[in-house]
This record gives C-alpha cells, sequence and structure tokens, in this order.
C-alpha cells in the first residue's frame, strides 16, 4: 500500500495533472464563448436584423428569379427562416402586373449556405398580402386584394410552384395553385400591340366593368372559388387553367339568383398558338325583371390569343326554363350565337344568334293568361370594343299564335335597327325622360307586320307600320291596314 500511494504523490505526475485541469478550464471556457457567441448572434439576427451584405445578397438573388424586393426590416428566426417585414414584391418593367405588399414574408433557407456565400431561397410564404393592380380603367381606382396567404416554392430561375393561395376579393374567397414555367421572363411579359387597334382597351375595359359589376352583388354565405393554373411565362399560349364556383344564394341589385356552379377550363389548342376556353354555368331560380324566373343553363367555348390579350372567336348555346313563382311558364327558350373577331384593322366585331321556343304562357293574378305559340328570332350586332361597344344592331321576330285577353293574332313579323344617333341630344336635356333616356344615343327604326288582328279593342285583316325614333323625335313614317270594311 505504501509503494502505491508514494507513486501517486511522485512529483513527475503533479505537472501532467495540472495540464489535464488548464486543459478542461480552457475547453469550458471556449465552449461558454461559443455558447455566449451564438447567443449573441442569434439575439442579433433576431433583433438587430441580419448584415448588410446578407440583405444585398437576398435582394440580388431575387432579381435573378425576376422579383424586385424592398422592405423595411430582415431579421432571422430559428424553426422559421427569414423574416423580411413591411415588404413590397413586384416585377421590374411591368408595371401592368401590379404588387404584393405584405406584412412579412418568410424565406426558409439554410443559414449555413448564406453565412458561407451560398444563398438558395427555397420556399416563400406571404402573410398579409395585399395586391394592387392597375389593371382597370385609368379613371378608376386600383384593383385591390386583401388578405392574401400564400407559399411558394422558388424550384429555379425558371421554375416557380405556388402550393396554395388564400385570398378575400369580390365578396368571394379564392383558393389557387399551379405553377409557372419560364418564370424569369415576367419582367418581358408585358402585353404585345393588338392585332387591330380597336381590341387595345378591351381587356381592361371588361376587368373595369366586373369590378362595377362586383360592387353591386351581394352573397348570402361566402363562396368559394378554386382555380389551378399552369402557366409559361415564355409561351402564354402554352398556359392551362380550371377554375369552379359553386354558390347559395346572389343578389345583383334587386335581381336574385337562388343557386350557381360554374366550371371553366383553359387549354392549349395543339399546332396552333391559339388557346380554348371553355365554360358550364348553371344558374336556379334566376331572377329577370320583376316578374320573371329563370332556371339558365349556359355553356360554350371560344378561342382566345393569349400572346396578345384578345378573343379570336367563340360560340355558346343556352337552354332558359321558366320556374316559379315567376309569371311566365312553359318554355323551354333555347338560345345560342357566335362571335366573330376579324384580323383586318380597325374591324368591329360580329355576334350573331338566334333564339327560339314553344307554348309561352304569362298569367297575371285575376286575369285570363296570354300565350304564344312560337317565337324564332334572329339577332346581328356589330361591336366596337373601343368603346362605345354597341355600334349597330338588327333583330327580326317571327311570333305565331299570339294571344292576349284583349287581341288575338295567328302571325307577327317584326324586324328592329339600331344604330349611333349622327347628332344625340345633350344629357341634361333629356334628365326627365326616365326609361327613353337610354334610347337618345340611338337611331331606332321599327318595321313591324301582322296578319290579323282579332280582338275586343281591335279588328284587322292585316297592318303594317314603319316607326322611327330619333330622339327627341317618334315619326310614323308608314301606317297601313284594313279595318272593318275601309282600309287605312
Amino acid at each position: 500500500m505504501g509503494t502505491v500511494a508514494s507513486a501517486k504523490n511522485h512529483p513527475q505526475n503533479r505537472p501532467k495533472r495540472r495540464w489535464i485541469r488548464r486543459a478542461w478550464q480552457v475547453g469550458c471556457l471556449l465552449l461558454a464563448s461559443l455558447v455566449i457567441a451564438c447567443s449573441l448572434t442569434f439575439w442579433h439576427l433576431e433583433n438587430r436584423g441580419l448584415p448588410e451584405w446578407i440583405k444585398r445578397e437576398l435582394v440580388r438573388r431575387l432579381a435573378e428569379k425576376g422579383l424586385d424586393l424592398s422592405f423595411a426590416s430582415m431579421r432571422w428566426l430559428p424553426g422559421e427562416g427569414l423574416i423580411v417585414e413591411d415588404t413590397r414584391l413586384q416585377i421590374p418593367g411591368n408595371q401592368q402586373i401590379g404588387s404584393f405588399t405584405a406584412k412579412a414574408i418568410v424565406l426558409q433557407t439554410n443559414p449555413m449556405d448564406w453565412l458561407l456565400g451560398n444563398f438558395q431561397i427555397e420556399k416563400a410564404l406571404l402573410r398579409e398580402g395585399r395586391l394592387e393592380s392597375p389593371l382597370s380603367m385609368s379613371e378608376a381606382p386600383p384593383w385591390l386584394i386583401d388578405g392574401i396567404s400564400t407559399r411558394l416554392a422558388l424550384h429555379s430561375r425558371d421554375w416557380w410552384e405556388l402550393e396554395f393561395l388564400k385570398a378575400d376579393t369580390m365578396g368571394v374567397q379564392w383558393h389557387i395553385s399551379g405553377s409557372l414555367t419560364n418564370a424569369v421572363q415576367l419582367k418581358d411579359l408585358a402585353p404585345a400591340k393588338p392585332k387591330t387597334e380597336s381590341v387595345d382597351q378591351a381587356p381592361k375595359q371588361l376587368l373595369d366593368q366586373l369590378i362595377r359589376l362586383s360592387q353591386q352583388v351581394q352573397f348570402e354565405g361566402q363562396p368559394t372559388v378554386r382555380l389551378h393554373l399552369d402557366l409559361d411565362a415564355g409561351r402564354p399560349s402554352q398556359s392551362t387553367a380550371h377554375a369552379s364556383l359553386a354558390s347559395g344564394p346572389i343578389r345583383i341589385g334587386q335581381q336574385v339568383c337562388e343557386g350557381l356552379e360554374l366550371e371553366c377550363l383553359l387549354k392549349d389548342q395543339a399546332n396552333s398558338d391559339a388557346s380554348e376556353a371553355s365554360w358550364q354555368l348553371t344558374a336556379i331560380k334566376t331572377q329577370i325583371g320583376n316578374k320573371v324566373m329563370m332556371d339558365v343553363d349556359l355553356q360554350g367555348k371560344a378561342l382566345l390569343d393569349l400572346n396578345h390579350y384578345q378573343p379570336l372567336g367563340g360560340q355558346w348555346q343556352a337552354t332558359l326554363t321558366p320556374s316559379k313563382p315567376g309569371n311566365l311558364s312553359g318554355g323551354p327558350v333555347e338560345w345560342s350565337g357566335s362571335l366573330q373577331v376579324p384580323e383586318e384593322e380597325g374591324a368591329q366585331w360580329s355576334v350573331t344568334g338566334n333564339l327560339n321556343s314553344n307554348l309561352l304562357s304569362w298569367a297575371e293574378e285575376a286575369q285570363p293568361p296570354s300565350e304564344l305559340k312560337q317565337i324564332d328570332a334572329t339577332f346581328d350586332l356589330s361591336l366596337n370594343p373601343h368603346g362605345p361597344w354597341l355600334e349597330q344592331a338588327h333583330w327580326e321576330m317571327h311570333l305565331l299564335g299570339v294571344s292576349t285577353p284583349w287581341l288575338n293574332a295567328p302571325g307577327m313579323h317584326v324586324q328592329l335597327g339600331l344604330s349611333p344617333h349622327p347628332e344625340p341630344p345633350e344629357a341634361a336635356s333629356t334628365e326627365r325622360w326616365a326609361w327613353w333616356q337610354a334610347l337618345a344615343p340611338y337611331q331606332i327604326a321599327l318595321q313591324a307586320h301582322v296578319d290579323s288582328l282579332d280582338g275586343s279593342l281591335l279588328e284587322t285583316d292585316r297592318m303594317e307600320a314603319q316607326l322611327l325614333w330619333s330622339a327627341p323625335e317618334l315619326k310614323v313614317s308608314s301606317l297601313k291596314g284594313t279595318l272593318y270594311e275601309g282600309s287605312l
């Protein structure tokens, strides 16, 4: 035992024990310094923000992906990522698309990578965002979308994936997903010059009208629009989309619809620069006027030139079935038509169509019903998208078996033509014209032929009339008829 104790206390072992003790003390000091340094670094990154060189690198990397970022502060939180606060995100050189502003954008990235200069943005999460787009008409305020939350995966400079986007606008909740290829070309995605000058303002006018219409729409329960987009910024004609909407009761002014379902599809055309859009709309108990209720089934398709942002043509078919409690019954009414957009400079759009139905009945309280056994009508409209929209119109109607409590007619033929008034009256002079005021900008020519009339008010074998409305005058240019035993 004495030999072992003397070995432990040998003078040669004392420096070794002191070296181990000092190494342990230095190690603990270094570890404590590292913990303190990391804590201070994390505190600084979280509370004081990132160094300026990291901020500049982030802005540069986003610019490479086609995005321009400005912000108030930038900090890093463990478990979340880079927090960019009070941000504005837009596409440089293209103000028509607009810009995003957000309370915060969370960028998921590996901190070791950006500390080593290998800065890569994997995903971006947008919180409390807002879109401001000047796509509406110049005199109207910008189009605003609030409450945006979204997550965007930036896989590469040319491929982005929108995992989800939720937003509220126009009284509707939007759920959007999709992808974008050739994303860096967004900055070059300014609308090409239209093939015809007349359609230059058409997209802006259409959006402006939609915004104005949305301000009049009231929903009972917020409907949801689900939209999936696969867009190609380099080749817009190769983009595809699918949208669906289901809604309960809707009120537009004094008009009511009990239910609405809409399905839309956009797909590219093989071996063509055009895209095809198709839709299916079902509306239940839709109020038309004050006393007519209709169940509407509308479907159609259109060809679109997405490179120039204009339609190339389209067609539609609709079935309108009268429903209760409206005063109209019978039917259904079949309505179809088509749109042609010529390529010639300054040419007007042309809309043609027809409407027909059998055995329609109109019933008022305490009165015998009125009936129409058959109606065949055609219409031809000339539209000027550059404004005003309705340039010229022509309607022609054949009515068979007209029966009312006062008059009966086996057949009627009516033609109606509309054209712009060469010198329309001043708006101030038409303020008291009631519904005639809406007709002031037009000249309207009416021609009517009735085979015979039989009723308590009038009896005639035939009657022809020609009328011309040219504000402020209504002229009867021709009136012919056989009345009783004489003629007019």
